[in-house]
């Protein structure tokens, strides 16, 4: 399992995520999913089976979340997977932390609130 950086994602955007897999390729016959979740006891589901995922073929792969799911998304801190499927085995592949932020009022570091 690989980690990415911390990104920073806006609401109502186009949302391409690039993601490396750890294990340079996915396995053939495999399937991909994309969850973005909240932290917590029990992690609340943003979009599990809305984003498309595609798999570049040399260990890239795109995931992609139109503007009009990411514009119902609230403002906050998020933790994102992307899993592989294969003959009943689903491994986490790719981890991260996502700020999920209203277009133009993103706080930098510095700033004063």
């Amino acid at each position: 399992m690989a980690t990415h950086p911390p990104e920073t994602a806006y609401i109502g955007d186009d949302w391409v995520l690039q993601r490396d897999l750890p294990s340079g390729t996915a396995a053939p016959g495999s399937s991909m999913e994309w969850v973005l979740a909240t932290r917590g006891a029990l992690a609340q589901t943003i979009a599990p089976d809305v984003a498309t995922v595609d798999d570049e073929g040399d260990g890239k792969v795109t995931v992609r979340v139109p503007r009009d799911i990411t514009a119902t998304v609230p403002p906050g801190r998020y933790f994102d997977s992307l899993r592989m499927t294969l003959d009943d085995v689903v491994t986490t592949e790719v981890v991260g932390q996502i700020e999920v932020v209203n277009p133009g009022f993103e706080i930098q570091s510095g700033d004063s609130p």
